[in-house]
Parts: C-alpha cells; structure tokens; sequence
C-alpha cells in the first residue's frame, strides 16, 4: 500500500500542472502579418490576440464568431523569442449532442503586453 501513495501523488501533481479552463471566446477578425496569423479577440469584452505562425501545422485563421478556449496554465511558452505567452487551443461550439472541433494552437497575448 506504500508504493500506491506516491503513485496516487505523481497523479495529483501532474493533474494540477496540466489543468486547464475553458472560456467562451469572440473572435472579430483576423490579420496576417509576416508569417502568422492575428487573431483579434475578446474574452468577457476584453481585448486578446491569438498569434500562430502560418507554417505550423495547428495554425488556422477562425471565422469570426463565438468558440471555446482552452488555456493550458502551465507551461507558458517562448512565442519567436519576443515574449512569453499562454498555449491556448480553440474549438468550435457545437450543437448539443456533438462532439467540439479543434480549430487550432495558439500564442494568448493580452492587447497592450507585446
């Protein structure tokens, strides 16, 4: 019963580490600028972007219009080694009964920190 404590521990602390939160997010429209796309957005009428460069293959410009974010809190990464943000992935709102798509990963900035 011994070895089963730690075990149920590791569990414990890996969940924290990766929990995450899901938030009804508006995006209003896109941008791309050299190599990524801009995501201009709001979260409870705050303004936020979402950064993804072009080329990754989880990177995809939304049509505007309401979606689920999910943040991973931790960990925050290194976005083209200007800044450090949240990973963050949207999905799409499905209908009751259906299963929410993915649309893509991406850099969370909140206007005004980059």
């Amino acid at each position: 019963m011994k070895q089963g404590i730690p075990f149920l521990m590791v569990l414990a602390i890996a969940g924290q580490l990766f929990a995450s939160d899901k938030v009804r997010i508006t995006v209003n429209n896109y941008t791309a600028e050299s190599g990524e796309f801009v995501i201009h957005a709001a979260v409870a009428g705050k303004p936020m972007e979402l950064l993804c460069d072009q080329d990754s293959p989880f990177c995809s410009a939304p049509k505007p219009g309401e979606y689920w974010m999910i943040d991973w809190t931790v960990p925050t990464i290194e976005y083209r080694g200007d800044f450090v943000c949240k990973d963050v992935d949207l999905y799409r709102i499905a209908a009751k009964g259906e299963r929410h798509s993915k649309v893509g990963e991406y850099c969370l900035v909140e206007k005004g920190s980059r």
